[in-house]
């Protein structure tokens, strides 16, 4: 749903107590979003603003996210000019969806200024303006040039513009409501689908009084939930939906929002990789189809080597600038036709077949070698794929630069490989022990490298997955059932209910030539039920 002002309202609300915050780190998470490390009153917490188009907000957030290591030139100016600032307010204008934040903070000689920082939380056109005390802009998360809007240009040295809408009503303090108006219309902040509630509260007997009590001293989020889709506001979404949760505020904007926005990050991250690896797998397999071609032209070399063979053995009656000769075959006892070149003699032509016969014979071989990289190459690329699907953003970065490492991939502003960094493997206790689950080849290199020959590893059979490493030289029933539903779950074939998954100790798995993959020299193999819940609880990332 998009945020509507009547919930920015209550989110405003609820920030409120938390002021003043010290603003100590700011950083970028992804494209659109702002994570402010903040010290407050109460204790130490994270702001998130968001300018996604799909997820514009601004809330305090529980949940660990992966900052950018290169931020963006708006998140250094924010830096230079907001680190250590004090946040002072929050307003809200009108109950529209725009914020201003104002902040104090000390200049290069030490004197007290003011900045404010404007969130424009709308939809699609959602930004993140940062301004001097008179309003003047000193930059924006997207800047909008004079000649796309005289009346609202966002551009260094503008003025700012707040498009507050002012015509419209306030619906909290309201002392009477036509029901069959427009809400939306009427009102300012209200969404359609909160207009509907506040219509069918009213005739269901509900006082308008009542309602504004309850959109007014809200602190929690409910999310409502259909069978495609799911929706939520402070107080329930009736129409059309099954079942509701009711959360605290912030921790109900976390449950909404996280595997979302986490899946859009991915998707950034990997969009481009994964590009790459289907136009590298495209272009191996037509080289394989065309290095087949060359194999079949080549195959007759060994015809070669037998012409030249005949033409030593009746070299005595071959004369140079014939254009041919007629001999018998010995292994058929049948007369053949040789083309010869009348430039050459005998001999010439007999070596110019021998020659023939070992440049298509050696082609042969280097043509072999070709087509057996190019189907090395179609798996590794194969596998990164997989990997991709079922890694996060740290595991696509580690992919990326795996293909960096290795030369597959340039990248402009990374062109030296990257060393002796410790990949991010998933780390779960199970019942006092320890679980290890790779997600791509540099975590499953370092994994195996690092475990004991005698802990246990798992890997769904036949398809691409993780390894699953248990630190333990001992094992039973329940532990090699958790191991093995943790590498179903952490495989390409994650959906299917029921799954083979083989497991040995790390001193039986050999690496073979193609990156990535690995061979059992035993094994065992268990038939899993893909049981999220079983493993729900524990997944907890390093």
């Amino acid at each position: 749903m998009a945020l509507d002002g009547i919930l920015l309202n209550s989110i405003v609300d609820n920030l409120h107590p938390y002021l003043p915050m010290r603003i100590n780190k700011i950083y970028s998470v992804g494209k659109n979003e702002i994570l402010i490390n903040i010290h407050t009153k109460l204790k130490n917490q994270r702001l998130l603003i968001s300018n996604d188009a799909n997820a514009n907000r601004i809330q305090i957030t529980y949940r660990n996210y992966e900052h950018d290591q290169e931020p963006e030139n708006f998140i250094m100016v924010l830096r230079k000019y907001l680190i250590n600032g004090l946040i002072l307010d929050i307003k809200q204008f009108e109950h529209d969806r725009i914020l201003c934040l104002t902040i104090e903070n000390h200049n290069s000689i030490g004197d007290k200024v003011i900045y404010h920082l404007y969130l424009e939380l709308l939809g699609r056109y959602s930004n993140t303006i940062l301004t001097h005390e008179n309003d003047i802009i000193i930059d924006s998360a997207k800047r909008i040039s004079p000649l796309v809007s005289e009346t609202k240009a966002i551009v260094p040295g503008a003025k700012y513009v707040n498009p507050t809408n002012t015509h419209k009503e306030n619906i909290l303090i309201a002392t009477s409501l036509d029901i069959n108006a427009n809400l939306s219309e009427v009102y300012s902040g209200v969404s359609p689908a909160l207009a509907t509630v506040i219509k069918t509260e009213l005739q269901n007997g509900q006082t308008l009084e009542n309602i504004q009590n309850k959109l007014r001293s809200s602190k929690t989020l409910t999310i409502s939930k259909g069978d495609k889709k799911s929706d939520y506001h402070i107080i329930p979404l009736q129409q059309d939906y099954q079942s509701f949760e009711t959360l605290e505020l912030f921790a109900g904007l976390d449950q909404y929002y996280y595997d979302v926005t986490m899946n859009q990050r991915i998707k950034q991250e990997t969009d481009n990789l994964t590009k790459f690896l289907k136009r590298e797998i495209k272009k191996a397999k037509r080289k394989i189809v065309s290095l087949n071609d060359d194999y079949h032209k080549n195959k007759s070399y060994e015809e070669h080597l037998h012409t030249g063979d005949l033409l030593t053995t009746y070299m005595y009656q071959i004369h140079k600038g014939e254009h041919f000769t007629e001999v018998v075959d010995y292994n058929t006892n049948e007369m053949v036709q040789i083309e010869l070149d009348p430039k050459r003699s005998p001999n010439e032509n007999a070596q110019h077949y021998y020659k023939m016969y070992r440049k298509q014979k050696n082609s042969l071989d280097h043509i072999k070698v070709q087509i057996e990289t190019a189907e090395h190459n179609i798996q590794y690329y194969s596998l990164l794929l997989d990997q991709l699907a079922f890694g996060d953003i740290k595991s696509a970065k580690e992919i990326r630069m795996e293909l960096i490492n290795n030369k597959l991939l340039f990248d402009k502003k990374q062109n030296k490989p990257i060393r002796n960094q410790k990949p991010s493997y998933l780390e779960i206790y199970y019942k006092d022990q320890r679980f290890l689950v790779g997600r791509n080849n540099l975590q499953n290199d370092y994994l195996l490298k690092n475990s004991s020959k005698h802990h246990y590893w798992f890997h769904v059979s036949e398809y691409h997955g993780s390894h699953v490493i248990l630190r333990s030289d001992t094992i039973d029933d329940d532990l090699l059932s958790f191991g093995a539903t943790l590498a179903a779950h952490y495989s390409q074939v994650k959906h299917s209910s029921h799954l083979d998954v083989n497991y040995t100790q790390v001193k039986h798995i050999k690496k073979t030539k193609v990156k990535g993959l690995v061979h059992l020299d035993e094994f065992k193999t268990i038939n899993v039920s893909n049981d999220l819940e079983l493993i729900k609880p524990y997944i907890k990332q390093r």
